[in-house]
């Protein structure tokens, strides 16, 4: 995603996001990517390199421990 994006995403937001203290993934076809942060709409994966685009639905696993 450019970052150039970034701030317009951040004005969209209506819930504030969560940032996990410790492990924290999410599992997209069998494949775990680290959880960055997550609110009630949406999560960040970072890194990711799946298929996915944004604004896909998909159906995830997410794992969070110690919020």
């Amino acid at each position: 995603m450019k970052s150039t994006m970034l701030p317009r995403l951040k004005e969209r937001r209506r819930h504030i996001r969560l940032h996990p203290k410790g492990d924290a993934y999410v599992r997209i076809d069998g494949r775990d990517y680290p959880l960055h942060d997550w609110s009630p709409e949406g999560l960040l994966i970072h890194p990711y390199r799946g298929g996915l685009i944004p604004n896909q639905k998909a159906r995830v696993e997410a794992v969070i421990r110690d919020i």
